[in-house]
């Protein structure tokens, strides 16, 4: 799909994220003022967390529209997940220099979903527990609302200790908000461990499928989809994304505009006003079901699927 079309045409949507009211991991709406009564100071270690080491310099804050300043090229998808603010920080001992860098997001859900779009292939460290990635250069981690980077920009083998504890120590100061219930389906058997992820809008989307121009899954920045691979007796290796919307009209109302606007690449082979199927350019095929509140996309289906396909038009 043209980046620069979806660009064009999620821009008013972006604009609405990043200015319309966040709410927090129930749905309820988080005030301005709810959000800023968490300060710096009360996540990030102080002088001394180990020693020798110290700030250098006060914080740097960057919020909302701010963030195309610090990251070059990946704002759009921090945005989309429900960015709010970013604290850096950097931290010295002689010739020696971290950057710690956390990014507050609206809830718990988006924090974690930023994270599955940045974490790779995980690794684990040792002195860390929780969701986390990394090695020698950097590491990766969220809890609660806020994901975080440590940065070891010249890979010095013996700053990882240090990189640990200033993991261990920030993670410790940050309030533990779960995410929202993850749809049933992807707690099945043969979910692949790692393939994991989280869309809130055709950036995050992009990064799965392309399904089609635009908010194509209706999902307003508010809604969560829920991607993974699978490896079962039936379908063999596949990709599950499942979107649980707020009501039955509304999963009905996306289902329809997905079927209408659907990328003119993907060949639709049978539908009807609950299925349809689809096979696209790699000859795999596609399986969207529309399930009371909740659509079911199923890709990357080597064989034409068996479905409930009564009333179907050609």
């Amino acid at each position: 799909m043209n980046r620069i079309a979806i660009i064009a045409i999620w821009t008013s949507a972006i604009s609405c994220i990043v200015g319309c009211q966040s709410t927090d991991i129930t749905g309820r709406p988080v005030s301005a003022t709810q959000s800023a009564e968490r300060t710096p100071g009360d996540i990030l270690p102080r002088d001394g967390f180990l020693p020798g080491w110290v700030r250098l310099g006060p914080p740097q804050a960057f919020i909302k529209q701010d963030l195309f300043n610090s990251i070059d090229g990946a704002a759009e998808l921090f945005l989309e997940m429900g960015f709010q603010r970013l604290t850096v920080q950097s931290y010295q001992n002689a010739d020696s220099r971290i950057d710690l860098e956390i990014y507050e997001l609206d809830n718990a859900t988006a924090a974690m979903g930023l994270y599955f779009h940045k974490r790779g292939k995980e690794s684990r460290i040792d002195g860390l527990s929780g969701r986390h990635t990394g090695n020698r250069f950097q590491i990766l981690a969220q809890k609660g609302r806020d994901y975080i980077q440590i940065d070891n920009f010249k890979g010095d083998d013996r700053l990882m200790s240090v990189m640990v504890e200033l993991a261990r120590r920030t993670l410790a100061a940050i309030p533990d908000e779960k995410p929202i219930d993850a749809p049933t389906e992807w707690k099945h058997e043969g979910l692949v461990p790692g393939s994991e992820l989280i869309v809130r809008g055709p950036f995050s989307l992009s990064e799965v499928y392309t399904l089609g121009e635009g908010d194509i899954l209706s999902l307003y920045g508010t809604t969560f989809g829920w991607y993974a691979d699978f490896q079962t007796d039936r379908d063999g290796r596949h990709s599950l994304l499942l979107v649980p919307y707020e009501n039955a009209s509304t999963a009905t109302q996306a289902y329809h505009h997905l079927q209408s606007h659907l990328d003119p690449k993907l060949a639709v082979i049978q539908n009807n006003d609950h299925q349809f199927i689809f096979r696209d350019f790699n000859k795999e095929y596609g399986l969207v079901s529309l399930e009371g509140n909740q659509l079911e996309i199923k890709l990357h289906l080597t064989a034409a699927p068996i479905a409930d396909l009564r009333g179907d038009s050609e």
